[in-house]
């Protein structure tokens, strides 16, 4: 294939995603690593349509390979700690969670993911602080939730 259908290929998947055409997007995504390994943002961007599929586990492996490349992305935490979550990994997610949290600490949608973790493990206390700084950084369906569980 040639190298310069890489950005033709990688754009065709972000439109495919948004159609919901995850199948497609794969296959796109699949296109781009496979002609340029370097443009691991198509991992990111296929471990997403396999979590829109439910096949986490293959989600997790695309989150794993592109966090060898490039560790610092809080995105790729995130996701993968999305993906733990549907598999009921939860100490995995909830280390997943709070990597992207030091990395990103004001992100309130991850602080959120991980309230609803510490939820489900029976962590009241660890979900309502989560909540809490969720709200606090503008996220209110997270403060709407905080009010009617944790005060």
């Amino acid at each position: 294939m040639n190298i310069n259908f890489v950005d033709a290929y990688y754009n065709r998947g972000n439109a495919k995603q948004k159609i919901r055409d995850f199948i497609g997007a794969i296959e796109d995504y699949t296109k781009v690593i496979s002609i340029n390994p370097k443009k691991i943002e198509s991992l990111i961007n296929r471990g997403n349509a396999y979590i829109r599929l439910e096949k986490f586990n293959d989600a997790i492996s695309d989150f794993d390979t592109y966090i060898k490349l490039n560790p610092n992305n809080p995105n790729a935490y995130d996701n993968r700690g999305i993906a733990n979550s549907r598999l009921n990994n939860y100490s995995e997610a909830i280390d997943d969670y709070t990597k992207a949290i030091e990395l990103d600490p004001n992100n309130s949608q991850i602080y959120f993911g991980r309230a609803g973790i510490k939820h489900k493990t029976g962590d009241s206390e660890g979900a309502c602080s989560d909540l809490k700084k969720a709200a606090e950084l503008g996220l209110d369906r997270a403060k709407t939730i905080y009010e009617n569980t944790c005060l």
